[in-house]
């Protein structure tokens, strides 16, 4: 139950990350993610270059680790707390 809980409060902390990304960001994000297109793929159909994608990814994740831990506490890549405010 408590990883279900823990899921759960996850996706909420990822879906109000996205919400807050600038409608750019969010379009080459879903792009990749949803969609699963490559960074090609990504800036012919938003007809932009294609490092400027790359650059909007790196961006879109940093943004994303700083909303996590502004939030929520510092988590690993891999979304797990890491260390404690509390012994």
């Amino acid at each position: 139950m408590s990883d279900q809980v823990d899921a759960q409060a996850r996706i909420g902390r990822l879906a109000s990350g996205i919400a807050a990304l600038n409608q750019d960001d969010r379009d080459v994000l879903l792009l990749t993610a949803w969609a699963g297109l490559d960074s090609n793929e990504v800036a012919q159909a938003l007809d932009i270059p294609v490092g400027t994608v790359r650059s909007r990814l790196h961006r879109v994740r940093r943004q994303l680790r700083t909303h996590e831990a502004r939030e929520f506490g510092p988590t690993n890549r891999s979304g797990e707390k890491t260390g404690s405010t509390h012994d």
